[in-house]
């Protein structure tokens, strides 16, 4: 079951202001559930079965039940990160596709253009690393691959990309070394404006 609770302004989560969101979800998927993600006015679930489904929080247009989101070639998605109005998936065999704003190259895509539906960031496959793990900030995103190397994209206003110049949509391959010795890294983490690794 989904179970929801905090503010509440705008429905979000859904406790009798628009719609009985938690009972279409849990009528529809319980015990389904494999990975949820909550930020700004996107909301995912990632269910057992490869559906992925949206629904957005917004005044204007209150969505009363999810809707599915769809990829190219049978993709089957394995995590789920959602950022301010835009989102990361992951991929079991670890590519990852951008869903929503793309204003601060949040999602690594050409243009600046708001995706409505979910496109593969092909700026990735030139490391040619399988990726493992993704965590989406406040606009900004980090990856990471199976060789412990960690991938950076998105707005870099107060350095939570870990360098000091960036263009726009550009991926960036983070370099840590102690001691003069490259550093594997094991785990990452997206704070609102802020990098961990």
């Amino acid at each position: 079951n989904l179970y929801s609770y905090g503010n509440n302004e705008l429905g979000i989560l859904d406790n009798g202001n628009y719609s009985k969101l938690n009972e279409i979800i849990n009528k529809k998927f319980k015990g389904n559930i494999l990975d949820i993600s909550s930020s700004d006015n996107f909301n995912l679930l990632l269910t057992k079965d490869n559906q992925v489904m949206l629904w957005k929080n917004t005044v204007k247009d209150p969505l009363s039940e999810p809707i599915k989101l769809f990829f190219k070639n049978r993709i089957v998605i394995s995590a789920i990160s959602t950022g301010k109005n835009f989102a990361i998936f992951l991929s079991k065999s670890g590519e990852c596709f951008g869903l929503g704003n793309n204003s601060q190259g949040e999602l690594a895509l050409d243009g600046t253009e708001y995706r409505f539906t979910p496109e593969e960031i092909t700026q990735l496959k030139k490391f040619n690393e399988r990726i493992v793990q993704v965590r989406c900030g406040f606009k900004h995103v980090i990856c990471l691959s199976t060789l412990g190397n960690a991938f950076v994209w998105g707005n870099n206003s107060y350095g939570q990309l870990g360098v000091e110049h960036k263009k726009v949509n550009e991926i960036i391959k983070i370099n840590v070394s102690e001691n003069k010795e490259k550093v594997k890294i094991w785990q990452i983490c997206a704070g609102f404006r802020s990098s961990i690794l």
